[in-house]
């Protein structure tokens, strides 16, 4: 199966800083046996949704996204992806949450 990790990040995507989520969770779904796809791309609703949008057309059995979730003004990840959703699952995105921050 192959999975694909989106880490959205507007100093990650100029080389300002480095990207440690997208390489960690590559590590937990390669050992639990995905082939992983990752990419960077910078904050703000349009370049997160061009490429959920892009990855989609290829059908991955799992797209993850890291970062942009904060409370500035670009940090805009759930309000993006939203739109995109055909079933949302706030139960998962609360469980990856309580294992990462618990």
């Amino acid at each position: 199966m192959r999975a694909c990790i989106v880490t959205i990040s507007d100093r990650v995507s100029r080389d300002e800083a480095e990207d440690r989520s997208g390489p960690a969770a590559a590590g937990r779904l390669q050992a639990a046996g995905f082939t992983v796809e990752s990419s960077v791309v910078p904050d703000g609703v349009e370049s997160v949704q061009n490429e959920l949008r892009r990855l989609l057309e290829s059908a991955p059995a799992l797209i993850v996204t890291s970062g942009g979730t904060g409370f500035g003004p670009r940090d805009l990840t759930p309000e993006a992806t939203a739109p995109l959703l055909e079933r949302p699952a706030p139960g998962l995105a609360e469980a990856i949450r309580a294992v990462t921050f618990g």
